[in-house]
C-alpha cells in the first residue's frame, strides 16, 4: 500500500517563507523593466506576447474597447484573436478571418487591432491578410505597456530580411526594424537624452586644427555647439579623446564614402567604414548627416553667408535623440529609420526617405527638381538641408556598462571587484597590517632630513597599504583573521565552570580537602 507524505504545518510555513524570500531575491537581482519614451508614446517594454496585447486592450477607453481586438500569430501559422470580454477565435484561412468580426464584435467592424510584437517577427506573419478585418481598422504594435501605430510595407521583390512594416515612433520618423531585438534597441536609444554640451559639430577642413579640446566649443549668442574645424586626416585619431560624446559630421555620402569640401572648394573623401570602426573602438556616438551639399558648417558661401545645417539649432535643443531626429526629418517631410540587428556592442541605423510611400513619376520628377533647387539656394544662403543620416551608437548593454563605470576605461565588474576586496580586507585590518609591516617596515623620523618628508613618506605608505595591499591580500587575510579568532576563543571554552550539583571543596590547614580528612578519620 502506497501512501503520500504531505508536509506538516511547520513544513508548509517554511516552504512559503522560502518562496517569499526567493521571489524577493529574484526581484532584487532582475533588471528593471525597460522604459522608453518616443514621441507622444511612452511605457515599459515587456516581452511582446499575446498577454501584453490583451492587457493593452483592457486599457483602452470603453468606447474604443468595444471595437478593438488583440491579435497574435501562433507557431502553426494561425491568427488568434481576443476581444475585451476574453473570448478568443483562431483563424487558419481567409474564410475564417471574415468570421472574426461577427463572432467577437457582434458584427461591428474593428477600429483598433493590437498586435503582439513577437507575432510580427514569427514565421513572417502575413500582415496583409489583416486588412480583411476592415478598411477602417488601425494596426498597433504592442510590447509591454507601449503601443505604437503600425503600417505594413509592400513587398516588391525584396529580400527575406527586408523590413515588412514601419512603426511610427514620432510625427516625422518611422522605424523599419529587421528583428524584435533591433526594434527594442531602437526604441530605447531614441528615448535616451542627447545633451547639447556633449555634441561635437566637426567641420572638416585641410587648414583646420590637428586635435580637439576635451570640451566642445559653444557659440556665444545661442549657446549651441559651434563648428570645430579639424583636418580630415586627424578625425579618426581625434575619436580617442571623444569617448562618450556625440560627433556630428556632414557631407554627401556616395559609394560608402563621405565627400566634403573646405572653404577653398577642395573636395576630399573619408571612408564610412573606417569612421564607424573608430567610433566603435572608442565608444563614440557618431552621426553622419547626409546633406545636399559638400560645404562644411561654418564656411562662407559665395554671398559671404555662413553655412549651417537647417534646423540644427531646433534639433539640438530637444531633450531626446528621437526628438532630435524628428526635427531634422520635419524639413524633409518625414523619414524612415532602418535599424539593423545590434552587433559587437553597437547599434547601426540609417535615416532616409527610402521605404516611404511610393510616389508616381510626376511626384518623383517634382521632388528631384525641388531637391536640386534647394541645393542651389543652399549654396547661396548657407542653409544646408539634411537628406538623411547614418547613426552608430553603443547598444543598450554596452551603454549601461559605460554608465556604470566610475573610472572611464576600466570595466565596471573590475571596479566592483576592487571595492568588494577592499571592504573584505578592511574587516581583517589587523592581520593585513601585521603582514604589511613585514613587507614594508615603518618609517623612522631620523631617516628623513625634515618633518615634511617624514609625513609625506608615512602618508604614501598608508595609501599604498589601503589602496593596493589590503585588496590584494583580502582573500587570504580574512580567513586568517577568522581562524585566529577561533583559536583564541578555543582555550577559554575548554575551561568550564564547576558543576552546581557537586559540593565545593574546602581545603584544611594541612592542605587536604574536607573529603580527604573524612576519609582519614574513617
Amino acid at each position: 500500500m502506497a501512501c503520500a507524505l504531505s508536509p506538516g504545518p511547520a513544513g508548509a510555513q517554511t516552504s512559503r517563507t522560502f518562496d517569499a524570500w526567493s521571489q524577493s531575491l529574484r526581484a532584487l537581482i532582475a533588471p528593471p523593466p525597460l522604459f522608453v519614451a518616443v514621441g507622444p508614446h511612452q511605457g515599459h517594454l515587456g516581452d511582446g506576447t499575446f498577454a501584453d496585447a490583451r492587457a493593452a486592450l483592457q486599457r483602452l477607453p470603453t468606447v474604443r474597447r468595444r471595437q478593438a481586438l488583440a491579435v497574435t500569430y501562433t507557431d502553426v501559422g494561425h491568427w488568434r484573436f481576443a476581444n475585451a470580454a476574453g473570448e478568443r477565435f483562431t483563424a487558419a484561412n481567409t474564410a475564417e478571418l471574415e468570421r472574426v468580426a461577427p463572432t467577437l464584435l457582434a458584427g461591428r467592424a474593428p477600429r483598433t487591432v493590437l498586435i503582439a510584437a513577437q507575432a510580427l517577427f514569427k514565421r513572417k506573419a502575413p500582415l496583409n491578410v489583416l486588412q480583411r478585418l476592415g478598411d477602417r481598422a488601425s494596426l498597433h504594435l504592442v510590447d509591454g505597456a507601449l503601443s505604437l501605430p503600425l503600417t505594413p510595407l509592400p513587398q516588391q521583390g525584396k529580400g527575406a530580411s527586408a523590413p515588412r512594416f514601419s512603426v511610427v515612433a514620432s510625427p516625422h520618423v518611422s522605424i523599419l526594424p529587421t528583428s524584435h531585438a533591433a526594434l527594442r534597441e531602437a526604441l530605447w536609444r531614441l528615448s535616451q537624452p542627447l545633451r547639447s554640451s556633449h555634441v561635437r559639430l566637426i567641420a572638416l577642413d585641410r587648414t583646420g586644427g590637428v586635435r580637439l579640446p576635451a570640451r566642445p566649443r559653444q557659440s556665444t549668442p545661442t549657446g549651441l555647439p559651434a563648428p570645430e574645424r579639424l583636418k580630415p586626416a586627424k578625425l579618426i585619431e581625434a575619436f580617442a579623446s571623444l569617448s562618450g560624446q556625440t560627433v556630428m559630421v556632414s557631407g554627401v555620402v556616395t559609394d560608402g564614402r563621405l565627400r566634403f569640401e573646405d572653404e577653398n572648394t577642395v573636395t576630399s573623401t573619408l571612408s564610412l567604414a573606417e569612421m564607424f570602426a573608430a567610433a566603435a573602438r572608442h565608444d563614440v556616438n557618431l552621426i553622419i548627416m547626409q546633406a545636399d551639399t559638400t560645404a562644411q558648417p561654418g564656411a562662407k558661401t559665395w554671398l559671404y553667408q555662413t553655412v549651417a545645417l537647417k534646423g540644427f539649432g531646433e534639433a539640438i535643443g530637444q531633450p531626446r535623440l528621437g526628438a532630435v531626429l524628428d526635427a531634422f526629418a520635419r524639413a524633409a517631410g518625414g523619414m524612415n529609420l532602418v535599424v539593423g540587428a545590434p552587433q559587437r556592442g553597437r547599434l547601426t541605423a540609417q535615416l532616409s526617405r527610402d521605404g516611404a510611400a511610393p510616389r508616381d513619376a510626376l511626384d518623383q520628377i517634382g521632388g528631384t527638381l525641388s531637391d536640386y533647387y534647394e541645393a542651389v539656394v543652399g549654396r547661396l544662403t548657407g542653409d544646408v538641408t539634411t537628406r538623411g543620416a547614418w547613426l552608430s551608437f553603443p547598444n543598450r548593454e554596452r551603454q549601461l556598462e559605460l554608465d556604470r563605470r566610475v573610472i572611464p576605461g576600466i570595466p565596471s565588474w573590475l571596479q566592483a571587484l576592487y571595492v568588494a576586496l577592499l571592504a573584505l580586507g578592511l574587516l581583517a585590518w589587523r592581520t593585513a597590517q601585521r603582514w604589511w609591516r613585514a613587507v614594508w617596515a615603518p618609517e623612522r623620523a631620523g631617516a628623513y632630513p625634515g618633518f615634511i618628508g617624514y609625513v609625506a613618506a608615512r602618508l604614501f605608505r598608508l595609501l599604498a597599504f589601503i589602496m593596493l595591499f589590503v585588496p590584494l591580500v583580502a582573500p587570504f587575510a580574512l580567513p586568517a583573521a577568522v581562524f585566529a579568532l577561533i583559536a583564541r576563543r578555543a582555550p577559554a571554552s575548554a575551561t568550564s565552570p564547576p558543576s552546581a550539583s557537586s559540593p565545593p571543596s574546602v581545603s584544611s590547614p594541612g592542605g587536604q580537602t574536607r573529603g580527604q580528612v573524612d576519609a582519614n578519620v574513617t
